[in-house]
């Protein structure tokens, strides 16, 4: 590792993992710094409930993304489901607490 202005064999450098990378070692030739990198990984896990969806590479230009839907028996009568636009969900006038409302578009 390159001295940051140190005299000697040793340098009194800090240095900080930032987040997903670690940093082992105290920078001598028996005990030299590691620089290790952990990829994030994500992995859905669906219950009898919901069902999620885990898209994207986890990039900056394409972002992991999860959504979810509600599944299985446990929830039938409980919510009804209505999906339409903003315009649609605003001309309503009346709602119900038995329904699960979801705008989809403008």
């Amino acid at each position: 590792m390159a001295k940051c202005g140190c005299k000697g064999s040793s340098c009194s450098c800090k240095v900080v993992a930032g987040r997903g990378a670690r940093i082992t070692g105290a920078g001598t030739g028996s005990n030299p710094i590691v620089f290790e990198a952990f990829p994030m990984t994500l992995a859905v896990q669906n219950s009898s409930t919901v069902a999620l969806t885990l898209t994207g590479t986890g990039t900056e230009a394409d972002p992991s993304t999860v959504s979810a839907e509600m599944v299985g028996s446990a929830i039938a009568g409980k919510w009804g489901r209505w999906s339409g636009t903003q315009a649609e969900y605003d001309a309503l006038g009346t709602y119900s607490d038995l329904v699960f409302y979801l705008v989809v578009a403008g």
